[in-house]
């Protein structure tokens, strides 16, 4: 089992030797894998452990909130998909402005030589740390040269002739290709909330839909309708969820996250739901009556049966 450490710590870590794997892993997608691959395999070869550090939060949510990008994952998330990959060590820095504040070299001999004592770092070739993002695999592999540790850099990874990285992921999913993002993550994208109250009219129409709360701070996927499966507590369905303003009801409460679930009865209010993203089927539309309206979410419905239906 993975030994997760909260923060970066006061006194430097028992033990020496270890490869270290450095990045916020946002999404820990293709390119963040191939980072950890190579933390496991030399650490295997020099019978160290394997240790990751990453962060609690997207250091931009604290250097430039108001144009910080959306998560693609909450940290809890991030740190069972990076457990899953087996490293033995997970430590969480958290971001706060004396962190950030480190000059690069500072940084690397204070915060990196002298607590946690490894052998390895490891890092992607787009690898910036310290104040102002000055530290780069360069300065690294400098400071590294004088304290004893060795830089290993790890290639972009390519996927249909793209560059595999977090903001691509963005694009994709901003626009409404969940599929796409799946490839470049390797899994369906998630979003959880907690389910709230709505205006009802889901029900009115014969397809009870529950308002899911998503948190600001993540990615929300382009308007349009999912196919999805929908996790609660003690359940798992098949969901049609529909994103967007809903202009044939035109009730100006801006962006909604709205899930039906397909041979669900029950009270889903205040649970949490994790939603995760298979199909988009198609884009909001404008509908000319609320029986249009609901022959075509009728049709929704049955898309995501058929999407969704074991082969």
């Amino acid at each position: 089992m993975t030994q997760i450490y909260d923060d970066i710590p006061a006194s430097p870590l028992s033990g020496d030797g270890r490869v270290l794997g450095i990045g916020v892993f946002d999404g820990v997608h293709r390119g963040h894998q191939a980072v950890v691959r190579k933390v496991k395999e030399l650490a295997e070869e020099r019978q160290a452990k394997s240790l990751l550090l990453t962060f609690d939060r997207l250091p931009e949510e604290l250097l430039r909130p108001e144009t910080a990008p959306k998560r693609l994952m909450g940290l809890q998330e991030k740190l069972d998909v990076l457990a899953a990959l087996g490293p033995e060590e997970i430590m969480v820095a958290h971001v706060k402005p004396e962190l950030l504040g480190q000059e690069p070299s500072q940084f690397a001999v204070e915060t990196i030589h002298e607590k946690l004592h490894p052998r390895v770092v490891v890092v992607g070739e787009d690898f910036r740390y310290g104040r102002g993002g000055k530290g780069n695999i360069e300065t690294l592999t400098a400071d590294a040269a004088q304290n004893g540790f060795e830089v290993v850099v790890v290639p972009p990874v390519h996927w249909n002739g793209e560059k595999v990285s977090s903001t691509r992921i963005r694009t994709l999913i901003s626009e409404g290709s969940v599929d796409g993002a799946a490839d470049l993550l390797t899994r369906p994208y998630r979003l959880s909330g907690r389910v709230v109250t709505g205006r009802q009219q889901g029900r009115l129409l014969g397809f009870p839909t529950a308002n899911v709360e998503a948190p600001s701070s993540h990615l929300i996927p382009g308007h349009g309708v999912y196919a999805c499966r929908a996790f609660g507590d003690d359940f798992a369905r098949d969901a049609a969820v529909n994103i967007g303003v809903r202009p044939t009801l035109a009730e100006g409460q801006g962006v909604t996250v709205e899930a039906y679930l397909l041979e669900f009865e029950g009270d889903l209010y205040r649970q949490e739901l994790r939603l995760e993203f298979i199909a988009r089927l198609r884009g909001e539309q404008r509908f000319p009556s609320l029986d249009a309206l609901k022959e075509q979410l009728a049709r929704d419905v049955e898309e995501t049966r058929r999407l969704l239906s074991p082969a």
